[in-house]
C-alpha cells in the first residue's frame, strides 16, 4: 500500500508486508514512466495494522499532519534465482533488490526496488510494460485516497480528536 502524507514535506510512503510487518519506503512522487529511477529512503517499519491508517498524526508526534491511504492492494515478489527458484521477499529485502508485481488500485504492473548504499537509499523504477503508459497519462488526477475518497486536504480539516466534556 501506499500513504501519501504531508509532513515537513508532501511525500509517499510506498509500505510492503513482509513477514507480518510493513517495510516502508519514502519517496517524493510516484514512479510511472517505465524506466525512470525515484529515490525512495528506507524508514522504519510500520505495525501491520497501520496500513488503514487514515487521518491526522498529531502535532508534536514524529511526521505531524495529515495521511491519506493513497493506493492499496495485493503485491508479489517475482526475483527468481539462477536455478529459477522464487527468492523470498525477506532474501530479496536482504540483498537488496526487490522485483515486485503490483495490482494496485492506481498503481499496476512491475516495479524494481535496488538499495543504492548502506545507509538505506534505494531507487524504485517502474518496468517497461502493458500498464507504464496507461499510468503516466493517468498520475494527475489521483489526488484522492481509495480508503474514502478525500483529499489531503479534506483529511487535515477533520476533527483533531474527542471533544472534551
Amino acid at each position: 500500500m501506499i500513504h501519501k502524507h504531508k509532513a515537513s514535506r508532501l511525500h509517499y510512503d510506498l509500505r510492503l508486508e513482509i513477514d507480518g510487518v510493513l517495510k516502508s519506503w519514502a519517496m517524493y512522487e510516484i514512479p510511472t514512466k517505465p524506466s525512470q529511477p525515484i529515490l525512495a529512503i528506507q524508514v522504519a517499519d510500520h505495525p501491520f495494522w497501520y496500513r488503514h491508517f487514515e487521518g491526522i498524526i498529531p502535532e508534536g508526534s514524529y511526521g505531524a499532519g495529515p495521511v491519506m491511504v493513497w493506493d492499496k492492494d495485493l503485491y508479489s515478489g517475482f526475483l527468481k534465482d539462477h536455478s529459477n527458484k522464487k527468492v523470498s521477499l525477506n532474501q530479496s529485502l536482504e540483498n537488496g533488490l526487490l522485483m515486485i508485481w503490483l495490482e494496485g488500485k492506481k498503481l499496476k504492473g512491475g516495479y524494481v526496488l535496488v538499495r543504492i548504499s548502506k545507509k538505506q537509499r534505494w531507487l524504485l523504477i517502474k518496468i517497461a510494460d502493458e500498464y507504464g503508459q496507461a499510468l503516466h497519462k493517468r498520475a494527475a488526477n489521483w489526488n484522492r485516497s481509495v480508503k474514502r475518497d478525500r483529499t489531503l486536504d479534506q483529511i487535515a480539516k477533520q476533527k483533531k480528536g474527542p471533544k472534551k466534556k
